[in-house]
């Protein structure tokens, strides 16, 4: 499985945590059996990184979506955003550039057109002022 592949099957997870809040460990049992989805080691530490930094992580989007308020995000773009900032942030070894590019990625395959650009803007002010 490339990272990029695993960065997707993050993405998954977080959004089907934004939709329903599910215990942690049941959502990634519910997501390898019903969705066929594959839990690697980086995807299970990375996905409940992302969940015990959500605070953090909510808030420093918050910081940077001018105009704009959490709750009125779409749940991909928030998805996308918390897996990115998460790695800007948290994880080790993985260049700024590197979890910018596959964000936008994730929204060019996954949400509207408009939000490649704005998730580049966010995660780009995030990059500059953390």
């Amino acid at each position: 499985m490339t990272r990029h592949e695993e960065r997707e099957s993050v993405f998954c997870l977080c959004f089907e945590y934004s939709l329903n809040i599910t215990p942690t460990q049941e959502l990634i049992e519910l997501a390898q059996l019903c969705r066929e989805l594959v839990v690697t080691e980086y995807v299970e530490k990375t996905f409940l990184g992302i969940i015990e930094h959500r605070k953090e992580i909510d808030e420093k989007i918050n910081e940077n979506i001018k105009g704009w308020k959490l709750e009125r995000l779409s749940k991909v773009s928030l998805a996308v955003l918390r897996l990115a900032v998460y790695e800007i942030l948290f994880a080790e070894g993985v260049p700024e550039s590197v979890a910018i590019n596959e964000a936008v990625e994730l929204a060019k395959a996954y949400d509207t057109d408009e939000a490649p650009s704005f998730i580049n803007g966010v995660l780009g002010s995030i990059s500059r002022t953390k």
